[in-house]
């Protein structure tokens, strides 16, 4: 149906974020803006991932990591953009759109920039209310099964809305009233936007650590030394690969330690193929893989400079055994008794397919022998993170005191809990 109800521009608007109240510290993590003509066609379309400088919140709901906003614009730094997107509108839509207002204004606010009041029309309201996709399923709009994505909910949300608008006429004479909103300036930066397909992509690039290890490493090197020299570079890679991530610190050690010992770039790629096949099979032995076990794996064969598919293949070409091969077991548990252990984010691992909640994790911990803490301190060996990249203040806390930190599944595995 054509949109003849309005003087000027309407912007569809969605926010993803931490958590539900602004106030509340929570921030944006994406935003989009569906900006559609008086005419009902699509004018213009922004979206960008966000970094909140803080941990994510929960990601089973908005499926965004912290991997994906690590490298991602801050608010302040696209709000220029923002600003240039909802130039010439008249008023701004959204499906609840007093939760996307309330986080837009916080966001300003933050950097000291009054939004003026502007009209603004709810699509849960103007639709009879529930949910986007039923809504969007009442009016007769086919939806999809992706949800909670700024972009995607954006568009739909501005179908629901030229849909639902005309039979609400008192809405419809406002704003036939409205006038182009008066922004204020905020100055446009040059920072490139950050879409969560692009962030996907950056993730699978090679590891920079591993370009610098094979530009520099010895194409000639004697396999005299390569067993002692592997073991070496093997025991500085698991402690590298503890929490899922490869920090400036562990990538210079691991390069400085396949120098040392004379590597050359062909063995550094074996010793990280090898490393992969152990995993992987630990995985299989454990019994059938799970999506989160999965996910665990892609995630090291990233960090390893190999694909999904070298992951497949070898899933593929391995069969479970019997008997498990001693060579495999993780490390001892023993090296963690009495260890101090304190947990950060939402934990993401299941045990007979139940949710690890704080408090089962804190008694799974106590029950291995570890002392539990609920804050970081100087005392503390352990940092657990559900997410590698978590821009949790614990995390920021624990890698200033230098505490050791690692992966959520990565813990329990060496705790001997089987998790899905």
């Amino acid at each position: 149906m054509p949109l003849s109800f309005a003087h000027g521009s309407i912007a569809v608007l969605d926010v993803e974020t931490t958590g539900l109240h602004p106030k509340g510290g929570n921030r944006i993590i994406e935003i989009a803006i569906v900006v559609i003509g008086p005419n009902g066609v699509v004018e213009k379309e922004f979206v960008s991932l966000v970094n909140p400088n803080r941990d994510v919140g929960p990601t089973k709901i908005h499926n965004i990591y912290a991997s994906d906003v690590i490298n991602a614009p801050r608010f302040e730094d696209i709000a220029g953009h923002i600003l240039e997107a909802l130039q010439g509108c008249v008023a701004i839509a959204g499906h609840n759109v007093r939760f996307d207002k309330g986080f837009l204004q916080h966001e300003f606010e933050r950097l000291g920039v009054t939004l003026p009041e502007y009209f603004s029309l709810c699509t849960m309201y103007l639709s009879g209310g529930g949910k986007l996709f039923d809504c969007c399923e009442r009016f007769g709009v086919e939806v999809g099964d992706i949800q909670h994505e700024a972009l995607v909910d954006a568009r739909f949300t501005a179908k629901l809305f030229a849909l639902s608008l005309p039979g609400n006429e008192e809405e419809l004479d406002d704003l036939l009233a409205s006038k182009p909103i008066e922004w204020p300036t905020v100055t446009k930066t040059n920072t490139v936007l950050l879409t969560r397909q692009e962030a996907e992509y950056k993730k699978s690039e090679p590891p920079p650590y591993l370009e610098k290890i094979l530009k520099r490493t010895h194409e000639n090197a004697s396999d005299l030394k390569f067993t002692e020299a592997q073991i070496n570079y093997i025991d500085m890679l698991d402690r590298a690969l503890e929490d899922r991530i490869v920090d400036e610190a562990e990538a210079q050690a691991l390069f400085e330690t396949a120098i040392e010992w004379g590597l050359s770039g062909k063995q550094v790629l074996d010793i990280h193929e090898n490393y992969l096949i152990k995993i992987v099979t630990i995985a299989i032995e454990d019994g059938k893989i799970s999506d989160f076990e999965m996910q665990d794996l892609l995630m090291v064969a990233t960090l390893l400079g190999k694909k999904e598919f070298d992951v497949i293949n070898i899933i593929n070409n391995t069969k479970p055994s019997s008997t498990k091969d001693p060579s495999l077991t993780s490390k001892s548990i023993e090296d963690f008794k009495s260890k101090k252990v304190c947990f950060t984010g939402e934990l993401f691992c299941s045990v007979d397919g139940v949710p690890v909640s704080r408090k089962k994790a804190h008694e799974l911990s106590i029950e291995a022998g570890l002392e539990v803490l609920e804050r970081v301190t100087k005392k503390l060996d352990i940092l657990v993170v559900a997410d590698p990249n978590t821009l949790s203040g614990k995390a920021k806390l624990a890698k200033g005191y230098g505490v050791r930190i690692m992966y959520e599944n990565v813990f329990w595995k060496t705790l001997g809990i089987k998790v899905d």
